[in-house]
């Protein structure tokens, strides 16, 4: 029994040291990663919410001082120059035909005309929708929306509206990224040239038959910059399938001047495409990425991308930022990837095999390009090098890792009050608006959470779609859509915060006279300290959310609310009765990484006593000591036993 004792004594210190081991690893290994921040103010009924649009949206534009909606079989516009009047309500019900046939194969809800493309070209509006999986557009002579023609939304629009589109009009073509078939098998970046003749006639693709050029995309972002469009997207990775399935997040880009190649290859086909992996990580001997894009902000050159991890791995959101010239550089210098056979891993190509001029590049007439350039670039579209971010030497400016939510859009607005900041308003998958400071502090950016907004009711919480700057010098909104509406939220929402987070938000300041927050202004005096950082006491905030007034809207010239408007337009706060936040202090949340570090101290501190307690034991055991004493008496006892035992057997036999 002391054998075995002992034995177990000694097994339960080994696995005890193992277990501490991994801890004091698992530790070390994440003690890099950045810390989620506690909002300095947390409301869950918004007081200043007002409804601009109620009911389900598939997308929403803000154009020229129009907020078009789209809907099921509706097409809704706003007026935002008179606080939001409705001006339109266009019904859209799918062609007959069209739905009868879409019944035989699909369910009644999915054989409806989801807008899906809200586009403007010069004077005239492109509409489009699913119309029962049978794309169709109208294409709207004028503001007033009476005339239009119809025309086929194939290449334009997707067939469902759950699948992922994105279209915009550059010179007067339309560039759009888009499904090619009902399953949503097949994808394609597409020109529609608008002429004389015939409007919106596609007459460039990707190749849809090579999953090289696109491999199972969900289209994100698109933007027409100079003499090319770019296209944001994530994808089945084609370079990683030997070793998995994954989603890599591209960046893909194009040239408006492309014709496409001759009659023997690439006809009708793009000779200007490329796409390069888009990185946001944190760095390492092992990085962290965040894989899949999610949505981009473009200000001055510079992309802003909310990425998140998959759904099925460890919780994480981020927001990188990306310069517009390190993009550029990346498809004008650098290497091309390829892979020779299916057996052969992805290699970068040598510079020596590129031919001249360099595939992807614009040129003022690819038709005539040289049979070899032409196939190349038709097996060479992928690029080696990624696209790292410009910003914070690499790092994310924001992440969270918590598993309530990831992060769904990004708005960035410049502060220019007083000192310029860059502001950010993060929408996540259960219908919150995180307010984001940016700022330098000693030569590098930091970022500073101040506020933490619900727009949805947190009993039913709903991801936000889409969100819309609107304002001027001195009023700013945000029109923040989710799937049942629109809300408009006020970006200075100063009467929320306290003291400690007044302080740190550069459109707020407190006023110690009255101790209140007020939106800053240049000839108030105020107490502002934005760089502090400061962590906040605890807080418990009730928002009682009584009728707020009415909003007044930048764009209002009028001075008066119209009366007009149908109940949608009417001010709807999101109330929940007694409902209470409460603000914790960031200095005492002890998050998931201070809990196993606490864990792996004491750990470490048993296995010592343990190991003391045990060398104590064998040093007394080989001296003689009182454990070894013990030891001996048990085995006399034993030995005694078994002399009995021995010395009676022959007796009994």
């Amino acid at each position: 029994m002391a054998i075995f004792t002992s034995l177990l004594f000694e097994r339960s210190i080994l696995l005890c040291s193992i277990c501490c081991l991994l801890v004091i690893l698992d530790v070390a290994s994440t003690s890099g990663f950045p810390r989620d921040q506690v909002p300095k103010s947390k409301t869950v009924q918004v007081s200043d919410v007002r409804k601009i649009h109620a009911g389900p949206i598939s997308i929403s534009r803000l154009i020229d001082g129009t907020l078009y909606v789209g809907s099921k079989d509706s097409l809704y516009a706003y007026n935002t120059n008179s606080n939001f009047h409705l001006q339109h309500n266009i019904s859209w019900p799918p062609n007959e035909d069209d739905k009868r046939f879409c019944k035989l194969i699909k369910e009644e809800e999915e054989c409806q005309n989801f807008i899906t493309v809200i586009e403007q070209n010069n004077n005239r509006l492109l509409v489009c929708g699913t119309n029962a999986n049978a794309p169709s557009c109208k294409y709207f002579n004028d503001s007033s929306l009476t005339h239009n023609d119809t025309i086929n939304g194939l290449y334009k629009a997707p067939f469902a509206a759950g699948q992922r589109n994105q279209a915009i009009f550059a010179g007067g073509d339309l560039y759009a990224g888009t499904v090619l078939d009902s399953m949503g098998s097949k994808s394609a970046v597409v020109r529609s040239a608008d002429t004389n003749a015939v409007m919106l006639q596609t007459d460039l693709v990707t190749e849809d038959s090579d999953s090289k050029w696109l491999n199972e995309p969900d289209f994100i972002s698109s933007y027409h910059l100079g003499e090319e469009v770019f296209f944001f997207l994530r994808e089945t990775a084609v370079e990683y399938n030997s070793v998995g399935k994954s989603r890599f997040s591209r960046v893909a880009r194009v040239c408006t001047k492309d014709k496409g190649g001759s009659d023997h290859l690439l006809d009708n086909i793009w000779t200007t495409f490329l796409k390069a992996r888009i990185v946001c990580s944190i760095p390492g001997d092992f990085p962290f990425y965040f894989n899949e894009i999610q949505d981009t902000f473009e200000l001055n050159g510079k992309f802003y991308g909310v990425f998140t991890t998959p759904n099925n791995s460890i919780p994480g959101s981020a927001v990188c930022t990306y310069d517009l010239s390190s993009i550029t550089e990346v498809f004008d210098e650098g290497k091309f990837k390829e892979q020779q056979t299916a057996q052969h891993a992805w290699l970068p190509v040598p510079d020596s095999e590129v031919p001249s001029p360099r595939p992807g590049s614009c040129q003022n007439d690819s038709t005539s390009l040289s049979y070899n350039v032409l196939l190349f670039a038709k097996s060479h579209t992928l690029m080696h090098d990624n696209v790292e971010p410009s910003d914070n030497d690499g790092l994310p400016l924001f992440t969270m890792t918590r598993e309530d939510y990831r992060f769904t859009q990004i708005l960035v607005v410049k502060n220019v009050e007083r000192t310029v900041y860059d502001v950010l308003f993060i929408g996540t998958d259960n219908g919150k608006v995180l307010k984001v400071v940016i700022m330098t502090i000693n030569g590098k950016l930091q970022s500073n959470l101040i506020d933490e907004i619900t727009v949805t009711d947190p009993e039913k919480p709903e991801p936000v779609v889409s969100m819309e700057f609107i304002g001027n010098q001195t009023d700013k909104f945000i029109l923040v859509g989710t799937p049942s509406g629109i809300v408009l939220i006020n970006v200075q929402r100063c009467g929320e915060l306290k003291e400690c987070g007044c302080v740190q938000d550069p459109y707020c300041g407190w006023d110690g006279n009255s101790k209140t927050c007020k939106i800053y202004k240049p000839n108030i005096v105020v107490k502002q300290n934005i760089t502090a950082r400061e962590n906040c006491p605890v807080e418990e905030i009730t928002c009682e959310c009584p009728e707020p007034p009415t909003a007044h809207i930048p764009t209002d010239t009028s001075g008066q609310r119209d009366h007009t408007t149908d109940i949608d337009n009417a001010i709807q706060p999101i109330v929940v009765p007694g409902r209470t936040e409460k603000v914790v202090d960031p200095s005492s949340d002890c998050t998931a990484l201070t809990v196993i570090a606490i864990i792996g101290w004491i750990l470490l501190a048993i296995l010592g006593s343990i190991l003391i307690i045990y060398f104590c034991c064998k040093r007394a055991r080989q001296s003689k000591g009182l454990c070894s004493k013990r030891g001996q008496m048990d085995v006399s006892k034993h030995q005694e036993q078994g002399r009995v035992v021995r010395v009676l057997l022959p007796l009994n036999s």
